[in-house]
């Protein structure tokens, strides 16, 4: 997926404002911690790459992390990345299902399998519904 093609300030503003609210700062450590095994930890994550984005992402989705679980990893590292990273996150679709990241944490579906059947419901609802992560 081209991420610059998909660039969006307003989105990328949406995005890191509701990860600030999404994770308290006194267990960015925890989430920092449970990521090492990825590569990532508080030395680099302010030198990340999209690749290393793509990276985090096969990481969760090998140890099987729910919606929830992404949102606070990333919410742990939003703040040392530049805009184009967030929204590379956000618009990423690892398992390929035509659902956004950000789409699949607002609707509460699990970004590491395929919901094919819940693109159009996806799209037709992204806006209606709130599951906590108003992403």
């Amino acid at each position: 997926m081209d991420t610059a093609q998909k660039f969006d300030s307003n989105q990328v503003a949406l995005v890191r404002e509701s990860l600030k609210e999404l994770l308290a700062p006194e267990d960015k450590a925890f989430y920092l911690d449970s990521i090492a095994d990825s590569g990532i930890n508080e030395e680099n994550v302010d030198k990340l790459k999209t690749g290393d984005i793509d990276n985090l992402l096969l990481y969760l989705n090998s140890i099987e992390a729910t919606p929830e679980y992404y949102a606070k990893v990333f919410a742990a590292i939003e703040s040392h990345l530049p805009d184009y990273l967030v929204s590379h996150f956000a618009n990423s679709d690892k398992d390929n299902d035509g659902v956004t990241l950000a789409e699949e944490l607002r609707l509460g579906t699990n970004p590491s399998v395929a919901d094919n059947h819940y693109r159009s419901y996806a799209i037709q609802r992204s806006q209606q519904i709130d599951n906590g992560i108003d992403l």
